[in-house]
């Protein structure tokens, strides 16, 4: 696993990937994954979005691709589940998908003041479609984003606050916290 920090959008993976020539036949029998955490900006609104992101990368195979892509988000749901608020996972209708997604699932957080649940993260099975644009040929690519930590941070304020205003910490988050 390779920990990429910096921008954290897709693109500057797959040219990561391409510039350092990924061999398809190297991947036969394994999956590549690497990390990201950065900050990725909308187009639409101007407004940024702090992530945590990963990316595996594979043989062209649909039975390795699908098993990866369920493998994450098994592993996804089990995180999910620790931080203790209300949360979901929605399969994106076809009418949902971008051009080059072959599946979504999206992972969606309930805001308790609001009753509103919000996409949080989700994975995208891409098949070839993103690699084949790059010029690698005979891969396909999963990739997701495992939280925004504005949408996730909300949520554990509100599921985890007490009458008085305070809030308790989840077990998931505490032991990574400094104590004096």
């Amino acid at each position: 696993m390779l920990h990429l920090v910096g921008d954290g959008s897709l693109h500057s993976i797959c040219a990561f990937l391409a510039r350092e020539q990924a061999d398809p036949k190297a991947l036969e029998n394994d999956v590549i994954r690497y990390i990201t955490s950065g900050t990725q900006f909308s187009h639409e609104d101007c407004s940024q979005t702090n992530t945590f992101q990963f990316v595996s990368l594979m043989a062209r195979d649909y039975a390795v691709s699908n098993s990866e892509m369920d493998k994450l988000s098994q592993l996804m749901w089990e995180v999910y589940k620790q931080f203790g608020v209300e949360c979901r996972i929605m399969l994106a209708p076809a009418n949902k998908l971008t051009p080059s997604e072959v599946c979504r699932y999206d992972f969606e957080v309930k805001i308790p003041s609001s009753g509103k649940w919000l996409a949080c993260g989700r994975i995208s099975h891409h098949g070839d479609y993103i690699l084949r644009r790059f010029g690698l040929k005979l891969m396909h690519l999963v990739e997701g984003i495992a939280f925004d930590s504005d949408i996730l941070l909300s949520a554990l304020i509100e599921s985890h606050q007490r009458p008085d205003g305070t809030f308790s910490i989840p077990a998931v988050i505490d032991r990574f916290m400094y104590h004096h």
